[in-house]
């Protein structure tokens, strides 16, 4: 059976992780078991959000996967979002650097209140003329 996660993963062209069926993103695993098992409890109180955030070009290959279930509180901004991801991926950017972050196609700025099933991507700055 199909997970309905599984499902909407596998309308993308990504390139597939092993393990996932063919026509899959390549997704990063969950945080780990542990914050699993928080969400699983906290949300029956509606107190935390699972989040799909996709990563573009740089950010793609050093997060090793273009998508990657994030756990966050009910209300978390960009802002806070973009905090949770630098910690999960340290690597992503150096702390000087803006991620700049779109929400459902739109660009959005940090206090942008986000909401389970948003559709969030983290785009990498751009140089060229």
């Amino acid at each position: 059976m199909v997970s309905r996660w599984n499902q909407k993963l596998m309308v993308s062209g990504d390139t597939p992780q092993p393990g996932l069926p063919k026509g899959s993103a390549s997704v990063c695993p969950a945080e780990d078991s542990a914050a699993s098992g928080v969400y699983n409890c906290a949300k029956v109180k509606g107190e935390i959000m699972q989040l799909s955030v996709r990563f573009f070009a740089l950010y793609r290959e050093r997060a090793g996967c273009g998508l990657a279930p994030v756990v966050a509180p009910d209300g978390a901004t960009v802002a806070d979002l973009v905090g949770i991801v630098r910690q999960r991926f340290p690597t992503l950017a150096p702390p000087e650097v803006q991620i700049v972050v779109a929400v459902n196609e739109e660009y959005a700025d940090p206090d942008t209140v986000l909401r389970e099933g948003d559709e969030i991507c983290l785009i990498p700055p751009v140089s060229g003329g």
